[in-house]
Order: structure tokens, then sequence, then C-alpha cells
């Protein structure tokens, strides 16, 4: 996956060949202004050979500090290269102060991805990583330029957050939060470094987020592995689509959670439905309950946030003997075309690398974890439903995907719905029948705590 790195003799071979791209699109000449446009004027020879290379690194790194010399006119610099392996994909720069001229139209950050390696969505993944890199050098807002009728550009920080302020000189100036660290009770962070706080997407996850259905608790059951009276206690609850579904059915259930936020909601919906269910906030794999106190562990779309041994060794200990852990999971269906591969393409778009993407709803590594820890009996089963949205409700669900809503900044995840709201418009109109999965994965309890 590629990354920001700091600038290494080791790319000379692939910088070169950039060069050469940028240069046959009509780069370096007189009147380009541009950081590449210097490298190429100033810099033709550098790539020639390792020492020649090994200087102008160590010039690129050397303009970090302040004590370095240089030009009127220019400030001190922190240069990043993106790259995988050892292929020089493109370059950003983030200035760590701002001249009179610099505030007209250079702004903090600039940035190039080399002609091959466009239309991937690493300049959006540049931007975001070097936006942490402004925030450690103490700049809380950083400008960004682009020409009044760069789209691509335009789009690029607007995906992250910019703002636009005004028109200068043909340039258009943004502002773009650095994005101040959250702090939330999850502890759990993203591909990219950021904190997920699933309480940000409560009031979408209660509207919009569809709950497992009827079909499901029915197949439960008749299999038995749900019956009236058990003790129940429901990890990772979130708003509390399994808890108050069992509590419909007559178990006695206990939600845990780490956001107060989703806790909240599913409090309030406990209540107004009359329910006899309980919540309290805590961590799956060190809930603080007694030991043998449950009959069912239950993890409702929730278990890969988990530590899986430790979530898994946590509920043998909480089970009494003969009890069963079970997890669900409810996930729209990718088929070729279909909205959910559309839109999951956008996601892409809007959030480079997020690993989750791709799913298909069977989850065989959810099986091996209930192996792995001695539960018996394992069985799995799995079936397709359809479930029918609104272009509202879509895109409201489409917010709750914990790669836009749990982990993008509110300007980011508006610009994302944008977006989808124009895609569904041109491409599905009318409502919407989306194919869903169900999967659950059971087993009973060892005999032996620890076996």
């Amino acid at each position: 996956m590629p990354e920001l790195v700091a600038p290494d003799v080791r790319f000379r071979r692939s910088f070169a060949a950039a060069m050469a791209e940028f240069r046959a699109e009509g780069r370096g000449g007189p009147d380009d202004r541009s950081v590449i446009g210097r490298y190429l004027r100033d810099h033709a020879g550098a790539p020639a050979d390792d020492a020649a290379f090994g200087a102008f690194v160590d010039g690129i790194l050397a303009d970090r500090l302040d004590e370095t010399p240089r030009p009127a006119g220019f400030v001190p610099g922190t240069e990043l290269w993106w790259a995988e392996g050892d292929e020089f994909l493109g370059r950003i720069g983030v200035r760590h102060r701002l001249t009179p001229e610099l505030l007209e139209v250079g702004g903090h950050i600039g940035y190039d991805v080399r002609p091959s390696a466009r239309r991937r969505g690493y300049a959006t993944a540049m931007l975001r990583r070097a936006l942490a890199v402004a925030r450690e050098l103490g700049i809380d807002s950083a400008l960004v330029t682009c020409d009044a009728g760069n789209t691509a550009s335009q789009t690029v920080i607007e995906r992250n957050g910019g703002v636009l302020e005004d028109e200068r000189r043909g340039k258009l100036r943004y502002w773009v939060p650095t994005g101040q660290e959250r702090r939330t009770p999850s502890g759990l962070t993203d591909h990219e470094g950021r904190e997920i706080d699933f309480g940000r997407t409560a009031a979408d996850y209660e509207r919009y987020r569809p709950g497992f259905p009827a079909s499901l608790f029915d197949r439960l059951e008749r299999l038995r592995w749900i019956e009236p009276g058990m003790r129940a206690l429901d990890l990772g609850t979130g708003t509390g689509a399994l808890a108050l579904a069992f509590a419909e059915r007559g178990l006695r259930v206990t939600g845990l959670d780490l956001s107060p936020d989703l806790l909240g909601v599913a409090r309030r919906v406990a209540a107004d439905r009359g329910l006899d269910a309980t919540f309290r906030q805590g961590r799956a794999e060190d809930t603080g309950l007694p030991g043998g106190s449950f009959d069912l562990v239950t993890a409702g779309q929730c278990w890969w946030w988990f530590d899986s041994d430790l979530a898994a060794r946590e509920a043998v200990r909480l089970l009494a003997p003969g009890g069963r852990l079970l997890i669900c999971d409810f996930s729209y269906l990718l088929l070729p075309g279909n909205v959910c591969t559309r839109s999951e393409e956008l996601v892409i778009e809007h959030n480079p690398g997020w690993p989750m993407a791709g799913w298909r709803g069977i989850h065989p590594e959810q099986v091996e974890a209930l192996d792995v820890a001695g539960f018996r009996q394992v069985e799995s089963f799995s079936y397709t439903v359809d479930v029918p949205f609104s272009h509202e409700a879509w895109r409201g669900r489409m917010r709750t995907c914990n790669g836009i809503g749990t982990s993008l900044e509110p300007a980011q995840v508006d610009a994302f719905d944008r977006d989808l709201a124009a895609l569904l418009a041109s491409e599905y109109p009318g409502e919407l029948s989306v194919p869903h999965r169900v999967f659950a994965v059971s087993g009973l309890r060892p005999r032996r705590a620890g076996a």
C-alpha cells in the first residue's frame, strides 16, 4: 500500500521516470513556478547517478531546517514522497509558515502525482496524511490553493474538508482543518491512524441502519440457540439491534458497548418499547462482569472490532456450563454494478485504502475464532434477503459506514454524501431493493474453561 515517506536515494530510477512523464506533459518551462518545474529546470541532472541524487535528496531534507540558506521569499518546508516499495508516485510539501505572497496564492501545501499514477485517489490520500504533518507543525488550518478551473484538485481539497474562502489571481483559496485529535472511548483507529468514534453516527444508525431481519430470530428460535428466560450479554451492542430483539423474545438482556452515545440510543429505544434490557459501558475483551453469569453471549456486526482471541476467552469466562457464544452479521451484498458496489467505490474515492472494502458477508475467521477457543458443536449458516431503501435512507446507511461517518471529518462526510446523492440520481432512480447477507456462527462453551 502506498505511504508517505522521507525522500531517499532508493527512489532514483523511478523518480527519473516520473520527471520524464512530467516533462512530456509540458512541465518545466520558464513559466512553471511549481516545485516540479523547479526540479526539472534546476536539477535535471540529479537522477543521473546515486551521488548526484543523494546530494539532491540531502538538499530537500535540509529545507526543513530554519538555518538552511534559501532564496528570498522561500520558507522552511517538509517534503514527503508518496511511494509504494521503491516506486515514486508523487510528492507533497508542507510549508512551515506563510509569507504575504504565499498567503495570496501559494498556501501551506502543494502536491503533484506523476501522470501514470493519477486517477487512483492518491492525491486525496496524500493530502489527508500531510494534514497530520501540518498539525504537528502547529498549523491548525492549512491554506491549500488550486487553479480556478482545476476541478480535480478542487475535489481533492473538498474531500479533505477544505472550505473555499475566495479566488485571488486565478487561484481558489481553501482553508483545510488539520484535524485536532479527538478523544473517544473506543481506542480504535483506522488505516490512517484516525481514531474511530462510533458516537458520531448514532443518529444515522438509529434512523437508517437496518436491523437484523425477523427471519434470523425465527431461525435462532427453531435451532433453540435462543430461548425465553436466557440470560444474554450482547457485546458491542451499539444501538441495541440484537439486544432489543432478544428482549422482545423474552430473553433477559444486558448490552455492552464503548460508546455512550450509542448506548443512550439503545436505552431510549428500550424505554419507548417497554423492554426490560440493561445497557452498560465496557469492553468486550474485559467486561468486568461476573464469570459464569450468562447463558448466551452474542456479538452483532462487530466481532472484527474486537481482539478476537481475548474476546472469545472472555466469552468462555462469562458463560455458564452449556452456555452459547453467537456471532451474527448482516451486510449488504456486493454484486457487479449494483448500488452496493458503486457506493463502496465512492467510499474508496473519499477514503483511499479503506481496508474493509469488498467483504462478501461470509466470515470464516469467526468460525475459526470459536474453533481455536475450544467451543463445541460449532455451526454456521447464511442466507440472503432484500431490504428496501429510499435514496435518503441509503445515503444515511452509507454515512454509518466505518469508512465514512466514524472516521472522516464532518465536511468530508458531507462531500461524500453529496457525491452519493448525485450517483443515486443518475444511476439508480427510484426506490432501491438492496441485497443483504445474514451470517451466523455459534458454539457451546468448552466443558472446561480454558480448554
